[in-house]
């Protein structure tokens, strides 16, 4: 399966704009969970929580900076983790794809954000209670904005909503809304021909464009298998590990649209007879065919058309075709397929000359004079 992926997060644009940093925070029914990214990624001199109730005074919660822990994670073999831990290790600064898949891999994974020290649980947040928090790294600069917190009970990850597609031929382009902060981007799964479920993105899609008519719409293309129907729908994804409900589902039926391979060889077969033409071509030996069409034309750009209104068989190699009159005549012979995809060969021009006399004088009389007929 073939597909395109644009990855251009809001994260991204943050980043290239005026705000340098982000920050992002969801309580799950045990505490407050907090995640802050900028173009260090990974902080020297480590980072400091702050939070505050209602018009309190701000309070830091971690005793010690927040900073990459000594020691290997432990992963699965993930190449993308494998990929930030090579960068991290070499003090390589992240850009780029790098940097986006690095987004990726720390939405994704908990364990990874805490390891390089871009992560924090308050277990102290109270339910039913209101916090605002901030995050200081070590030069006293704030990373992303102060966000409010409510712990009245655990947010979910809003589901897709608006999914829905155009499609030309076999490409498709996906939409969704994406008028919140509350997730990144989606993963599309479809079940094809009835099948089990099956991802059709290999990464979160964090967004590829935007419609004219609506800000909160994004845009993924998928070119998709032909003769194949799809099931489609999304989920989206959450900046910790968390994942929405799918998506209303959408029907794709991709259709036969690659037609059979051209025939070659076309060529005069023989002499011409009066206004007798004969074509050959080479044997032909696609078996996506179903026939082969003649074309023929006074032009050689245009006005064909067909002069058989049944296709020849795939094992035909020759056709006789008689013309109106002396002249040039353009021809090609295509394959067809049972979806009716026609794929033609190289063109042909026959010269058909003038081989017949005038047909002689009819009534001809003589009337006989002195010296002369």
């Amino acid at each position: 399966m073939r597909y395109s992926l644009l990855i251009i997060s809001f994260f991204q644009m943050w980043l290239v704009s005026a705000q340098e940093s982000a920050l992002v925070a969801k309580y799950n029914g045990t505490g407050v969970q907090l995640k802050w990214f900028s173009a260090d990624f990974v902080y020297s001199q480590g980072v400091s929580v702050f939070r505050k109730e209602g018009a309190g005074d701000w309070k830091q919660l971690n005793s010690n900076p927040i900073r990459l822990k000594n020691g290997v994670f432990v992963h699965s073999g993930n190449e993308g983790i494998s990929m930030v831990l090579e960068a991290v290790a070499n003090k390589k600064k992240l850009e780029g794809l790098v940097y986006l898949n690095a987004l990726v891999q720390c939405f994704q994974n908990n364990a990874l954000s805490e390891h390089l020290g871009i992560y924090y649980m308050d277990e102290t947040a109270a339910p039913n209670s209101s916090y605002t928090y901030k995050v200081v790294a070590g030069n006293d600069r704030q990373l992303g904005q102060e966000i409010l917190v409510n712990t009245n009970a655990p947010r979910r990850v809003p589901t897709p909503i608006n999914f829905g597609f155009k499609q030309k031929k076999k490409k498709i382009d996906f939409y969704w809304s994406s008028n919140t902060d509350d997730f990144f981007g989606v993963n599309l799964y479809a079940k094809i021909n009835g099948g089990p479920e099956a991802p059709l993105s290999d990464l979160p899609i964090m967004a590829a464009g935007v419609q004219k008519d609506s800000v909160a719409q994004k845009q993924y293309e998928l070119v998709l298998e032909e003769n194949t129907t799809y099931e489609i729908y999304a989920r989206s994804m959450g900046f910790f590990e968390d994942v929405s409900e799918q998506s209303e589902t959408i029907l794709v039926e991709i259709k036969d649209y690659t037609p059979p391979a051209a025939p070659q060889g076309l060529m005069q077969k023989g002499l011409i007879k009066k206004h007798s033409v004969k074509l050959e071509w080479r044997t032909y030996s696609d078996v996506s065919a179903s026939g082969l069409k003649i074309y023929r034309s006074l032009y050689y750009d245009s006005a064909y058309s067909c002069l058989n209104s049944v296709p020849l068989s795939t094992k035909t190699v020759d056709f006789a075709d008689e013309v109106p009159a002396p002249g040039d005549y353009y021809y090609y012979v295509a394959a067809v397929d049972a979806a009716g995809n026609e794929n033609p060969s190289m063109k042909t021009v026959i010269h058909v000359e003038d081989m017949e006399g005038p047909e002689p004088l009819e009534n001809v009389t003589a009337l006989e004079d002195t010296g002369k007929v």
